[in-house]
């Protein structure tokens, strides 16, 4: 059965192996491969990220298998009056991409703004590397 929970740090290694398939599709979608994407850092940084909650991650499961995950950052700005939510990272396995995860992660999303008070959500895609 197919559904969505709150991730924990427990989860933090799948979701950089799967942020890894994410940055690999973009950069084979757009030609352009210059995301330097280190796996034992990011499993290392999304574990930190978690444990100091400050890096929001919703998983969809299928027989106890992630296969796919939403992140979501809070951010504060006066132009939206106050807390908002970035959705950074959204990513769900190409063969489960018709099974409707994509609206049970917003419903999820939109539940969790709501108990914050953010004003807003916003989304991005993460662009190729510009080095400085």
């Amino acid at each position: 059965m197919l559904h969505v929970a709150i991730a924990t740090k427990e989860d933090a290694a799948q979701v950089a192996i799967l942020t890894g398939e994410l940055l690999g599709e973009i950069m084979s979608a757009v030609d352009d491969y210059s995301f330097d994407f280190d796996i034992e850092q990011a499993k290392e940084l999304a574990y930190e990220f978690m444990e100091k909650n400050i890096y929001q991650v919703v998983i969809a499961l299928y027989k106890n298998e992630i296969v796919g995950f939403i992140s979501l950052q809070e951010h504060h700005a006066l132009y939206v009056g106050g807390s908002y939510g970035t959705i950074s990272e959204f990513y769900v396995k190409p063969e489960y991409r018709s099974s409707n995860i994509g609206k049970m992660f917003i419903s999820k999303v939109k539940e969790y703004a709501s108990e914050k008070n953010y004003r807003r959500v916003e989304v991005t895609t993460p662009p190729p590397i510009t080095r400085v």
